[in-house]
């Protein structure tokens, strides 16, 4: 699953310095990774989520993107969520 978004550098909510994106899989548990940003301003923040063979996005499968301190492991609410639909994220 790959998520790409454009916003501001994650200490705009705070003491963080990095994004995470999670995908979270009804039954099955989370799988997430970090974003990279792109040089433009405000950036892109973009990254892929591989996924294990034995699991499959499905309906209701919630995406979120939270900001996170990597020094200290601390990570914030959610900034973006999203539920997937029937093949779509709203």
């Amino acid at each position: 699953m790959s998520i790409m978004v454009t916003l501001p550098h994650p200490r705009f909510f705070g003491n963080f310095d990095k994004y995470a994106g999670e995908i979270v899989i009804h039954g099955t548990g989370s799988f997430r990774n970090q974003l990279i940003a792109t040089p433009e301003d405000p950036p892109t923040w973009s990254s892929r989520i591989e996924l294990p063979t034995a699991a499959s996005v499905t309906l209701n499968s919630r995406v979120l993107v939270r900001p996170f301190n990597s020094l200290t492991g601390t990570s914030a609410a959610p900034v973006l969520e999203g539920k997937i639909l029937v093949g779509k994220c709203q």
